[in-house]
Order: C-alpha cells, then sequence, then structure tokens
C-alpha cells in the first residue's frame, strides 16, 4: 500500500472565477507542490490567485494579465510542498475573474498522504 500518492486538479474557464481543487478525501491530508495559471483578456487588467486551504492561511498574488492575442503564463512551484491545514481538507488554487474575452485556466498538483 502506497503511503503518498500525487494528486492533479485542472480547470478551464471565461471571464469568471477559475479553480483548481486538490481534494484528498476523509483522513488523507492534501499536500500543494505547485501551480500555474493561464489567462488572457481583451484587455490589459491586475488580477489576485488566491490558494486557500492550506497551513497559515490563505495565500495571495496579484498577477498582470495581457491583452489577446499575447497569454500570461505564471507558474509557481514550492520547494517543500505546502500542507493542508487539516486531514480533509481541500486546497483551492482560484484565479480571479479576467473580464470580457477572458480565456484561462489553473492546474495545480501535489501529494496526498
Amino acid at each position: 500500500m502506497l503511503a503518498a500518492c500525487n494528486m492533479a486538479a485542472s480547470s478551464v474557464g471565461t471571464t469568471g472565477v477559475t479553480s483548481a481543487t486538490l481534494s484528498p478525501g476523509a483522513g488523507k491530508t492534501a499536500n500543494l507542490a505547485g501551480f500555474v495559471v493561464c489567462a488572457r483578456a481583451t484587455a490589459a487588467a491586475a488580477i489576485a490567485v488566491t490558494v486557500t486551504g492550506c497551513i497559515g492561511g490563505t495565500l495571495n498574488f496579484d498577477i498582470g494579465v495581457a491583452a489577446a492575442p499575447a497569454e500570461t503564463i505564471f507558474p509557481l512551484v514550492f520547494d517543500l510542498p505546502l500542507c493542508g491545514s487539516a486531514p480533509g481538507q481541500d486546497i483551492t488554487v482560484s484565479l480571479a475573474a479576467v473580464g470580457a474575452g477572458g480565456v484561462t485556466a489553473v492546474t495545480a498538483w501535489g501529494v496526498k498522504e
């Protein structure tokens, strides 16, 4: 039996909030190893990326989103995975709405143990 196994989640969106959620299941703890967000919109904008469910509370990042056809790609890989705040606690990476003409994607990966 494996003590830990990899997990990943991915989501695509348009003009609303786009989120990827790592769900460890009952009695397991999720650990976030990294994420990447991709976005573009009709007009350039500054938007928020949030990570919830980790020990220490919500993490906040502000990124600039490029006007189409350019695309912003924001990857973040942690040297050591961030631990979930409790067994069974989901870890969610969310990209705020980018506005008109938005095309977005969020992918998160980690380990559950």
